[in-house]
């Protein structure tokens, strides 16, 4: 893979990352008022300023890389792994199977058809189909991924963050941010608890399965 590629890519990425947000303050921010915590609560609003932010580093690292700064590239390098293996891929498969396996059972619990009104599709699939550009990013970009004891606390860390800001929400403005949750109750919101920590690890396999397929296959985009 040629350092041009690479960096046309992440490059890229990149517009497509500040497109998909700028789409979602467009259509979503302008006709619904989103209450307490904005839009930051909702995982998906996340995912694509984390996504951006990943990105973001990709494009400094291949600017460092063309300026020749070995050390400084060595540092972002470390960084850039541990930010994609712990918090870029998980939280974008975690993204896309959740919204999208809600979507195909019931999509009036996640996307009802009010929302076509002034969503057109191709923002929806903007926020949750394109951040599989994530997921090409093994294929541009030979990832290191750190021991899994690190990775994984990383990852647990940023997946009980997430609860624990859905909790607060809750304290503080008197509803959930998902609605799902009002049927929880006792034993079974800690089940819940339990099973978006042990959903979160999934991901993270996942991603790094495809990873190492990335790096191990012949199929590499060239």
């Amino acid at each position: 893979m040629t350092f041009s590629r690479v960096a046309l890519f992440h490059a890229l990425a990149w517009i497509e990352s500040l497109l998909a947000l700028h789409s979602y303050h467009y259509f979503v921010l302008t006709h619904r008022e989103q209450g307490y915590g904005g839009p930051w609560k909702y995982l998906t609003y996340l995912n694509m300023v984390l996504q951006l932010i990943y990105f973001s580093l990709c494009v400094g690292k291949d600017l460092v890389d063309y300026l020749k700064l070995r050390n400084v590239s060595n540092v972002m390098k470390n960084i850039n792994d541990v930010a994609y293996a712990a918090v870029a891929l998980p939280s974008t498969i975690t993204v896309f199977v959740s919204f999208w396996a809600i979507y195909l059972i019931d999509r009036e619990m996640i996307h009802p058809e009010e929302l076509d009104e002034f969503i057109p599709q191709w923002a929806n699939h903007m926020w949750h189909t394109a951040i599989l550009v994530t997921i090409a990013e093994s294929y541009f970009n030979n990832h290191k991924y750190p021991r899994r004891l690190v990775s994984l606390t990383v990852c647990s860390f940023f997946g009980l963050l997430y609860v624990a800001a859905i909790f607060w929400i809750h304290h503080e403005a008197g509803f959930w941010v998902y609605p799902f949750m009002d049927h929880l109750h006792g034993v079974w919101m800690v089940l819940f608890i339990v099973a978006e920590l042990v959903f979160t690890w999934v991901c993270y396999f996942i991603g790094e399965a495809i990873n190492s397929y990335a790096r191990n296959t012949d199929i590499k985009v060239e």
